[in-house]
């Protein structure tokens, strides 16, 4: 059986098939950050659940991944991304969130989360 820690490095994956030699060209970059400095994205914060067993062929399963939170820190942003890792059922096999800091980019006006 797989790692439970599976999923989270399945998404770093992007939509290659093989290995991955996890330089910065392998990584997904979320929405809108295309042009933000790599200098200005801090890993913040990641959590992970599990649904059901990962199948041990790891095999017709898929990412699913969407932005569902941005909040205003002053100093910074922290831009949260939800990733679901589906399989061909549909069904929701883990689901996690990774905050991502932005360092420079707060003071927009945004909600300022606890």
């Amino acid at each position: 059986a797989p790692f439970p820690t599976l999923p989270l490095t399945l998404s770093l994956k992007g939509t290659s098939n093989d290995i991955v030699p996890f330089g910065m060209d392998a990584f997904m970059v979320p929405p809108g950050l295309d042009e933000v400095p790599v200098t200005s994205i801090i890993h913040g914060d990641q959590s992970i659940e599990l649904f059901a067993p990962l199948p041990a062929d790891g095999k017709n399963m898929i990412n699913r991944s969407k932005v569902v939170a941005l909040e205003d820190k002053g100093r910074g942003a922290v831009l949260r991304v939800q990733t679901d890792l589906v399989a061909a059922s549909g069904a929701v096999l883990a689901r996690h969130e990774s905050g991502i800091f932005l360092k420079g980019m707060g003071n927009f006006g945004g909600p300022r989360a606890q």
